[in-house]
């Protein structure tokens, strides 16, 4: 066997998912999270994974953000590279950091953080469509019903969402900025991560600054908001964050004592899953370990922070749709980068169910 299959061998290894040891007489419990499948990213002399970076996904293809190339690559179910969008540069369709994206029908749309940026590209036939300017520092993309939605949070009015049409028009702003950055807005520019869901009524957000479910009517109106318990993540720490604004100096030591969300996506019933990860940073590059909560937003009760069984070095990044999550991690053996994408699906009815009070 060459050196490479060795060493593919065992990186493959690495993401398995190793059965539970039970006790003999214990009876065996549905996890929460069970397997779908697990590919290696096939690569070519040309094209290889350089540095995964933000991920989406539809239901049969998922598209990887490679800010090292300047470009983002479009992957099979089976691990086949079928296009990439993008190179480097500033005219139409090229990137200088390709980052938050979002799969609109039969349309990429791709954030690039430095030149904010929205560029759009046709997932049929891969040509580079449209781009518009959006001012916003690290949004989140979602869209739903012909529209684009922008989680950026706003100072001066407030808000944490921008609707947009698809060719960039502002139609409105939505939302509302947690408590604590009311009181303390200088926190908005060092924590601005959210995650977002938007259905045809409803809109849902969490923020890293709260462990608050936020949501309200699409369009504007009331905000909502649920406190969702934790149990295995850390959460959100106002008590570190207030700790940065009395003394800066201790910023670098607690700053990322937190969880951080990076997806939602509703499957069928109300049933709301929200992925976060709790940072750790260390010589100059980031770890972390992932949890998934499910919450039943009618039920008013959640199955908070089940793991999500991946290494915690070298970062994942993953993508959630509906109750599938895609998780896409890069491992370096032997010289040679590996890049698998493995997908994962929730089952509900194994939760572990918490009320919300």
């Amino acid at each position: 066997m060459s050196a490479r299959l060795i060493m593919l061998a065992a990186v493959s290894a690495v993401f398995l998912l190793a059965p539970p040891t039970l006790h003999p007489q214990a009876t065996a419990k549905r996890a929460v999270l069970s397997q779908i499948d697990s590919v290696t990213v096939i690569e070519t002399p040309t094209i290889q994974v350089n540095r995964v970076g933000e991920v989406a996904v539809s239901y049969i293809r998922t598209y990887i953000a490679d800010p090292k190339e300047w470009r983002v690559l479009e992957v099979s179910r089976q691990g086949k590279i079928t296009r990439t969008f993008g190179r480097r540069g500033q005219g139409p369709g090229e990137f200088e950091h390709p980052g938050s994206m979002v799969v609109a029908g039969d349309e990429l749309l791709v954030m690039d953080f430095n030149l904010r940026r929205v560029s759009v590209f046709s997932t049929t036939s891969g040509k580079f469509l449209r781009s518009f300017l959006l001012n916003a520092f690290l949004p989140h993309l979602g869209y739903d019903g012909n529209e684009l939605f922008a989680a950026a949070f706003d100072e001066s009015r407030k808000t944490s969402l921008l609707r947009l049409s698809m060719t960039g028009d502002v139609l409105g702003h939505e939302g509302t900025i947690p408590a604590i950055a009311q009181r303390l807005p200088m926190l908005l520019q060092p924590f601005p991560h959210q995650a977002i869901e938007v259905d045809p009524f409803t809109v849902y957000m969490m923020s890293e600054l709260s462990n608050s479910l936020y949501s309200w009517p699409r369009g504007g109106g009331k905000v909502t908001q649920l406190a969702i318990p934790t149990r295995g993540r850390r959460g959100a720490n106002e008590a570190a964050y207030e700790q940065m604004v009395k003394d800066p100096q201790k910023a670098g030591a607690i700053a990322y004592d937190h969880s951080v969300p990076v997806a939602m996506s509703m499957s069928a019933a109300k049933l709301l899953a929200m992925i976060s990860y709790d940072p750790v940073y260390s010589n100059g590059k980031f770890s972390g370990r992932y949890h998934v909560t499910v919450i039943d937003v009618d039920g008013r009760r959640a199955c908070p922070d089940v793991p999500i069984p991946v290494s915690p070095d070298p970062l994942a990044k993953v993508g959630l749709l509906g109750s599938r999550i895609t998780v896409v991690q890069q491992v370096v053996a032997g010289g040679d980068a590996v890049t698998t994408i493995r997908r994962l699906r929730i089952d509900p009815s194994a939760c572990d169910w918490v009320a919300i009070k």
